[in-house]
Protein backbone atom coordinates (compact mmCIF):
# COMPACT_ATOMS: atom_id res chain seq x y z
CA UNK A 1 0.00 0.00 0.00
CA UNK A 2 2.54 2.34 -0.40
CA UNK A 3 3.11 2.92 -4.12
CA UNK A 4 2.62 7.01 -5.57
CA UNK A 5 -0.48 7.82 -7.13
CA UNK A 6 0.08 9.07 -10.65
CA UNK A 7 -1.02 12.49 -11.38
CA UNK A 8 -2.95 11.86 -14.34
CA UNK A 9 -5.04 9.59 -13.04
CA UNK A 10 -6.12 12.24 -10.65
CA UNK A 11 -9.60 12.56 -12.03
CA UNK A 12 -10.76 9.15 -11.17
CA UNK A 13 -13.44 8.48 -9.07
CA UNK A 14 -16.38 6.17 -8.98
CA UNK A 15 -20.20 7.01 -8.76
CA UNK A 16 -21.83 6.67 -5.33
CA UNK A 17 -25.15 5.87 -6.22
CA UNK A 18 -26.29 5.06 -9.93
CA UNK A 19 -29.29 6.64 -10.90
CA UNK A 20 -29.50 4.51 -14.39
CA UNK A 21 -27.32 2.36 -16.73
CA UNK A 22 -25.22 3.86 -19.02
CA UNK A 23 -25.72 4.02 -22.40
CA UNK A 24 -23.57 2.00 -24.57
CA UNK A 25 -22.56 2.87 -28.28
CA UNK A 26 -19.74 0.52 -30.27
CA UNK A 27 -17.75 -0.10 -27.52
CA UNK A 28 -20.49 -1.45 -25.38
CA UNK A 29 -19.78 -5.62 -26.64
CA UNK A 30 -15.95 -5.05 -25.29
CA UNK A 31 -15.15 -5.28 -29.00
CA UNK A 32 -12.67 -2.21 -30.15
CA UNK A 33 -10.97 0.14 -28.24
CA UNK A 34 -9.24 -1.80 -26.25
CA UNK A 35 -12.31 -3.23 -24.67
CA UNK A 36 -11.39 -6.91 -25.21
CA UNK A 37 -7.94 -6.14 -22.92
CA UNK A 38 -9.69 -3.99 -20.90
CA UNK A 39 -12.21 -6.94 -19.70
CA UNK A 40 -8.95 -9.43 -19.86
CA UNK A 41 -7.43 -7.40 -17.49
CA UNK A 42 -9.72 -6.53 -15.16
CA UNK A 43 -10.64 -10.45 -14.59
CA UNK A 44 -7.26 -10.96 -13.85
CA UNK A 45 -6.98 -8.05 -11.19
CA UNK A 46 -10.08 -9.64 -9.83
CA UNK A 47 -9.08 -12.80 -9.77
CA UNK A 48 -5.20 -11.79 -7.84
CA UNK A 49 -7.37 -10.04 -5.26
CA UNK A 50 -9.71 -13.02 -4.70
CA UNK A 51 -6.75 -15.28 -4.24
CA UNK A 52 -4.67 -12.72 -1.95
CA UNK A 53 -7.72 -12.10 0.22
CA UNK A 54 -9.19 -16.06 -0.27
CA UNK A 55 -9.32 -16.41 3.57
CA UNK A 56 -11.69 -13.99 3.75
CA UNK A 57 -12.81 -9.77 4.26
CA UNK A 58 -12.78 -10.20 7.51
CA UNK A 59 -13.93 -7.02 8.57
CA UNK A 60 -16.88 -7.26 6.49
CA UNK A 61 -17.67 -10.84 6.84
CA UNK A 62 -21.57 -9.84 8.01
CA UNK A 63 -22.18 -8.81 4.39
CA UNK A 64 -19.99 -11.05 2.40
CA UNK A 65 -19.30 -14.36 3.85
CA UNK A 66 -16.22 -15.39 1.43
CA UNK A 67 -14.06 -13.01 -1.36
CA UNK A 68 -14.98 -16.04 -3.74
CA UNK A 69 -18.29 -15.44 -4.03
CA UNK A 70 -17.02 -12.26 -6.01
CA UNK A 71 -15.86 -14.63 -9.01
CA UNK A 72 -18.97 -15.07 -10.42
CA UNK A 73 -18.63 -11.38 -11.50
CA UNK A 74 -15.38 -12.19 -13.49
CA UNK A 75 -16.69 -13.09 -16.83
CA UNK A 76 -17.30 -11.06 -19.90
CA UNK A 77 -21.13 -11.23 -19.32
CA UNK A 78 -20.60 -9.47 -16.94
CA UNK A 79 -18.24 -7.29 -17.49
CA UNK A 80 -19.03 -4.69 -20.28
CA UNK A 81 -17.45 -1.59 -22.03
CA UNK A 82 -18.49 1.67 -23.18
CA UNK A 83 -17.27 4.00 -25.28
CA UNK A 84 -20.25 6.64 -24.28
CA UNK A 85 -19.32 8.78 -21.05
CA UNK A 86 -20.83 7.11 -17.74
CA UNK A 87 -22.06 9.65 -15.91
CA UNK A 88 -23.77 9.41 -11.87
CA UNK A 89 -26.36 10.92 -10.32
CA UNK A 90 -24.23 13.84 -9.25
CA UNK A 91 -23.59 14.80 -13.10
CA UNK A 92 -19.45 13.98 -12.36
CA UNK A 93 -18.39 11.42 -15.19
CA UNK A 94 -16.59 8.28 -13.77
CA UNK A 95 -14.60 5.24 -15.35
CA UNK A 96 -17.39 2.79 -13.82
CA UNK A 97 -20.45 2.01 -13.13
CA UNK A 98 -21.38 -1.22 -11.20
CA UNK A 99 -24.60 -2.73 -10.13
CA UNK A 100 -25.88 -6.26 -9.22
CA UNK A 101 -24.90 -8.33 -11.74
CA UNK A 102 -23.27 -6.08 -14.09
CA UNK A 103 -20.23 -3.44 -14.15
CA UNK A 104 -19.70 -1.43 -17.07
CA UNK A 105 -16.12 -0.15 -17.67
CA UNK A 106 -15.29 3.29 -19.83
CA UNK A 107 -13.19 2.97 -22.75
CA UNK A 108 -13.91 5.78 -24.68
CA UNK A 109 -11.41 9.05 -26.25
CA UNK A 110 -13.40 11.76 -25.08
CA UNK A 111 -11.55 11.80 -20.79
CA UNK A 112 -8.61 9.88 -21.24
CA UNK A 113 -7.62 9.96 -18.14
CA UNK A 114 -11.17 7.90 -16.92
CA UNK A 115 -10.40 4.93 -19.76
CA UNK A 116 -9.08 1.96 -18.22
CA UNK A 117 -5.91 1.27 -20.02
CA UNK A 118 -5.01 4.69 -17.94
CA UNK A 119 -6.35 3.12 -14.54
CA UNK A 120 -4.13 0.03 -15.34
CA UNK A 121 -1.17 2.05 -15.73
CA UNK A 122 -1.26 2.09 -11.49
CA UNK A 123 -1.58 -1.30 -9.69
CA UNK A 124 -3.19 -0.05 -6.73
CA UNK A 125 -5.68 2.43 -8.10
CA UNK A 126 -6.90 -0.52 -10.60
CA UNK A 127 -6.70 -2.69 -7.54
CA UNK A 128 -9.27 -0.91 -5.15
CA UNK A 129 -11.54 0.02 -8.14
CA UNK A 130 -11.88 -3.59 -9.24
CA UNK A 131 -12.72 -4.06 -5.70
CA UNK A 132 -15.13 -1.63 -5.47
CA UNK A 133 -16.88 -2.79 -8.87
CA UNK A 134 -16.86 -6.33 -7.68
CA UNK A 135 -18.78 -5.13 -4.17
CA UNK A 136 -20.88 -3.62 -6.16
CA UNK A 137 -22.02 -6.33 -8.80
CA UNK A 138 -22.17 -8.67 -5.68
CA UNK A 139 -25.28 -6.52 -4.31
CA UNK A 140 -23.30 -4.75 -1.56
CA UNK A 141 -23.61 -1.10 -1.31
CA UNK A 142 -19.85 0.06 -1.38
CA UNK A 143 -21.14 4.01 -2.31
CA UNK A 144 -18.20 6.01 -0.04
CA UNK A 145 -16.25 2.90 0.05
CA UNK A 146 -18.02 1.38 3.06
CA UNK A 147 -16.74 -1.54 3.17
CA UNK A 148 -13.58 -1.47 0.53
CA UNK A 149 -12.44 0.72 2.99
CA UNK A 150 -13.03 -1.02 5.88
CA UNK A 151 -11.05 -3.95 4.53
CA UNK A 152 -7.85 -1.51 3.39
CA UNK A 153 -7.75 -0.49 7.29
CA UNK A 154 -8.87 -3.40 9.15
CA UNK A 155 -7.01 -5.64 7.04
CA UNK A 156 -4.26 -2.93 5.65
CA UNK A 157 -2.38 -3.87 3.27
CA UNK A 158 -3.00 -5.91 0.21
CA UNK A 159 -0.14 -7.22 -1.66
CA UNK A 160 -0.20 -8.36 -5.31
CA UNK A 161 3.53 -8.53 -6.84
CA UNK A 162 5.06 -5.15 -6.27
CA UNK A 163 1.93 -3.09 -5.49
CA UNK A 164 0.53 -1.93 -2.10
CA UNK A 165 -2.53 -0.19 -1.04
CA UNK A 166 -3.75 1.85 1.48
CA UNK A 167 -6.87 4.49 2.46
CA UNK A 168 -4.99 7.38 0.62
CA UNK A 169 -6.08 6.77 -2.67
CA UNK A 170 -10.12 7.45 -1.26
CA UNK A 171 -8.59 11.27 -0.39
CA UNK A 172 -6.38 11.40 -3.54
CA UNK A 173 -9.85 10.65 -5.35
CA UNK A 174 -11.78 13.74 -2.99
CA UNK A 175 -8.45 16.27 -4.23
CA UNK A 176 -8.59 15.59 -7.64
CA UNK A 177 -12.13 15.17 -8.37
CA UNK A 178 -12.55 18.47 -6.19
CA UNK A 179 -10.13 20.34 -8.47
CA UNK A 180 -11.81 19.43 -11.66
CA UNK A 181 -15.13 20.84 -10.78
CA UNK A 182 -13.05 23.77 -9.17
CA UNK A 183 -11.61 24.03 -12.83
CA UNK A 184 -15.57 24.57 -14.02
CA UNK A 185 -17.31 26.05 -11.46
CA UNK A 186 -19.15 28.93 -12.29
CA UNK A 187 -19.28 31.44 -9.23
CA UNK A 188 -17.14 32.02 -6.28
CA UNK A 189 -19.53 31.07 -3.60
CA UNK A 190 -20.40 27.44 -6.15
CA UNK A 191 -16.44 26.66 -5.76
CA UNK A 192 -16.27 27.26 -2.51
CA UNK A 193 -18.89 25.36 -1.85
CA UNK A 194 -16.84 22.07 -3.84
CA UNK A 195 -13.88 22.56 -1.66
CA UNK A 196 -16.48 22.24 1.69
CA UNK A 197 -17.93 19.08 0.51
CA UNK A 198 -14.54 17.85 0.38
CA UNK A 199 -12.98 19.22 3.44
CA UNK A 200 -16.12 16.81 5.14
CA UNK A 201 -15.49 14.17 2.92
CA UNK A 202 -11.49 14.24 3.73
CA UNK A 203 -12.51 14.35 7.51
CA UNK A 204 -14.56 11.25 7.29
CA UNK A 205 -11.81 9.13 5.43
CA UNK A 206 -9.08 9.70 7.33
CA UNK A 207 -9.62 8.22 10.47
CA UNK A 208 -5.87 6.83 10.84
CA UNK A 209 -3.93 8.61 13.50
CA UNK A 210 -1.19 9.75 10.92
CA UNK A 211 -4.25 10.96 8.35
CA UNK A 212 -4.23 14.51 10.59
CA UNK A 213 -1.40 15.21 8.81
CA UNK A 214 -4.01 15.57 5.62
CA UNK A 215 -6.16 17.82 7.51
CA UNK A 216 -4.26 19.44 9.40
CA UNK A 217 -3.05 22.63 7.16
CA UNK A 218 -6.76 22.96 5.40
CA UNK A 219 -8.23 22.91 9.01
CA UNK A 220 -5.57 25.95 10.23
CA UNK A 221 -6.76 27.59 6.51
CA UNK A 222 -10.42 27.76 7.90
CA UNK A 223 -9.48 29.25 11.32
CA UNK A 224 -7.16 31.77 10.43
CA UNK A 225 -8.90 32.67 7.08
CA UNK A 226 -12.43 32.99 8.77
CA UNK A 227 -12.96 36.72 8.81
CA UNK A 228 -11.44 37.17 5.32
CA UNK A 229 -13.57 37.84 2.28
CA UNK A 230 -14.93 34.57 -0.07
CA UNK A 231 -11.82 35.44 -2.75
CA UNK A 232 -9.33 35.32 -0.25
CA UNK A 233 -10.57 31.99 0.95
CA UNK A 234 -11.05 30.45 -2.18
CA UNK A 235 -7.29 31.62 -3.14
CA UNK A 236 -6.00 29.52 0.21
CA UNK A 237 -8.61 26.73 -0.28
CA UNK A 238 -7.14 26.00 -4.15
CA UNK A 239 -3.38 26.00 -2.54
CA UNK A 240 -4.40 23.66 0.14
CA UNK A 241 -6.04 21.08 -2.26
CA UNK A 242 -2.33 21.38 -4.68
CA UNK A 243 -0.30 21.30 -1.72
CA UNK A 244 -2.24 17.61 -0.77
CA UNK A 245 -1.79 16.82 -4.19
CA UNK A 246 2.06 16.14 -2.73
CA UNK A 247 1.24 15.48 0.74
CA UNK A 248 -1.28 12.43 0.66
CA UNK A 249 1.66 10.03 -0.96
CA UNK A 250 3.97 10.89 1.32
CA UNK A 251 1.53 10.21 3.98
CA UNK A 252 0.57 6.99 2.73
CA UNK A 253 4.29 6.23 2.25
CA UNK A 254 5.14 6.92 5.44
CA UNK A 255 2.08 5.12 7.08
CA UNK A 256 3.66 2.00 4.87
CA UNK A 257 7.04 2.24 6.38
CA UNK A 258 5.67 2.60 10.40
CA UNK A 259 3.38 -0.34 9.78
CA UNK A 260 6.55 -2.63 8.58
CA UNK A 261 8.38 -0.43 11.30
CA UNK A 262 11.22 0.62 9.04
CA UNK A 263 13.29 3.49 9.47
CA UNK A 264 11.77 6.52 7.85
CA UNK A 265 13.77 9.36 9.01
CA UNK A 266 13.98 10.84 5.40
CA UNK A 267 10.27 10.97 4.29
CA UNK A 268 9.15 12.37 7.49
CA UNK A 269 11.89 15.14 7.66
CA UNK A 270 10.52 15.68 4.09
CA UNK A 271 7.04 15.64 4.34
CA UNK A 272 7.11 18.39 7.80
CA UNK A 273 9.23 20.80 6.14
CA UNK A 274 6.49 20.76 3.06
CA UNK A 275 3.75 21.11 5.37
CA UNK A 276 5.64 23.67 8.15
CA UNK A 277 6.52 25.77 5.19
CA UNK A 278 3.06 26.20 4.00
CA UNK A 279 2.18 26.98 7.78
CA UNK A 280 4.70 29.56 8.31
CA UNK A 281 3.34 31.10 4.68
CA UNK A 282 0.24 31.46 6.34
CA UNK A 283 1.10 32.71 9.30
CA UNK A 284 3.31 35.19 7.79
CA UNK A 285 1.07 36.33 4.96
CA UNK A 286 -2.06 37.06 7.77
CA UNK A 287 0.05 38.94 9.51
CA UNK A 288 -1.45 37.83 13.13
CA UNK A 289 -1.86 39.66 15.97
CA UNK A 290 -0.29 38.19 19.35
CA UNK A 291 -3.55 37.47 21.32
CA UNK A 292 -5.34 34.56 22.85
CA UNK A 293 -7.07 33.62 19.46
CA UNK A 294 -3.97 33.27 17.72
CA UNK A 295 -2.11 31.90 20.13
CA UNK A 296 -5.29 29.08 20.44
CA UNK A 297 -5.19 28.78 16.43
CA UNK A 298 -0.59 28.15 16.96
CA UNK A 299 -1.68 25.29 19.70
CA UNK A 300 -4.48 23.71 18.65
CA UNK A 301 -1.83 23.21 15.01
CA UNK A 302 1.35 22.38 17.09
CA UNK A 303 -0.72 19.82 18.95
CA UNK A 304 -2.26 18.14 16.33
CA UNK A 305 1.09 17.93 14.55
CA UNK A 306 2.96 16.28 17.01
CA UNK A 307 0.28 13.77 18.00
CA UNK A 308 0.47 12.72 14.54
CA UNK A 309 4.11 12.69 14.05
CA UNK A 310 4.47 10.99 17.05
CA UNK A 311 3.16 7.99 15.41
CA UNK A 312 5.30 7.67 12.76
CA UNK A 313 8.72 8.38 15.27
CA UNK A 314 8.85 9.95 18.57
CA UNK A 315 12.77 9.10 18.00
CA UNK A 316 12.27 11.42 15.11
CA UNK A 317 11.07 13.96 17.38
CA UNK A 318 13.95 13.96 19.44
CA UNK A 319 16.58 14.15 17.61
CA UNK A 320 15.46 17.22 15.86
CA UNK A 321 13.93 18.89 18.98
CA UNK A 322 11.05 19.70 16.52
CA UNK A 323 8.52 19.28 19.61
CA UNK A 324 9.80 22.00 21.94
CA UNK A 325 10.30 24.45 19.07
CA UNK A 326 6.39 24.14 17.94
CA UNK A 327 5.66 23.69 21.64
CA UNK A 328 7.06 27.11 21.99
CA UNK A 329 5.11 28.50 18.98
CA UNK A 330 1.90 28.46 21.51
CA UNK A 331 3.66 28.99 24.65
CA UNK A 332 2.82 32.74 25.96
CA UNK A 333 5.97 32.32 27.98
CA UNK A 334 7.86 32.23 24.99
CA UNK A 335 6.05 34.15 22.28
CA UNK A 336 5.64 37.80 22.95
CA UNK A 337 5.07 39.53 19.81
CA UNK A 338 4.74 38.77 16.11
CA UNK A 339 8.80 38.96 15.13
CA UNK A 340 9.12 36.23 17.80
CA UNK A 341 6.66 33.88 15.95
CA UNK A 342 8.48 34.30 12.91
CA UNK A 343 11.48 34.02 14.39
CA UNK A 344 10.61 30.43 15.98
CA UNK A 345 9.27 29.35 12.64
CA UNK A 346 12.14 29.99 11.06
CA UNK A 347 14.80 28.52 13.41
CA UNK A 348 12.49 25.09 13.26
CA UNK A 349 12.35 25.49 9.58
CA UNK A 350 16.16 25.55 9.69
CA UNK A 351 16.46 22.28 11.95
CA UNK A 352 14.47 20.63 9.65
CA UNK A 353 16.99 21.23 6.68
CA UNK A 354 20.13 19.42 9.01
CA UNK A 355 20.78 16.09 8.17
CA UNK A 356 21.95 14.52 11.01
CA UNK A 357 18.12 13.20 11.67
CA UNK A 358 17.64 11.97 8.37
Amino acid sequence: MKVLLILALSILTISNTVLAKPTVRSGGSGVGNGGDTVRLRFISTGQGIIEYYKDGFKSIDDVLISPILLKRHLNIQTIRTSKDLLIDNLGNPVSAIGEPGSITLYVGDEIPELHWDNIFKNSRLANIMVLHELLRAQGINDDNYVYSSIVLKKQDILDIGNFRMKWAKQSFDIVKTTQLRSFHSKSIEEELNYFEQANKKLKNYNTIELAKLIKLNIEFSKAIKKDAGELSLLKTMRADYKLLRDVIPMVDKLSYQTIMGENNYKILNSLTLLLLKDFYFKVRMANLEVNQESLSMLKNYTSEFISAVSIASENWLICTGIEQSLNSLSSESYVVDKSDINMIISSLLGVLRDERCI
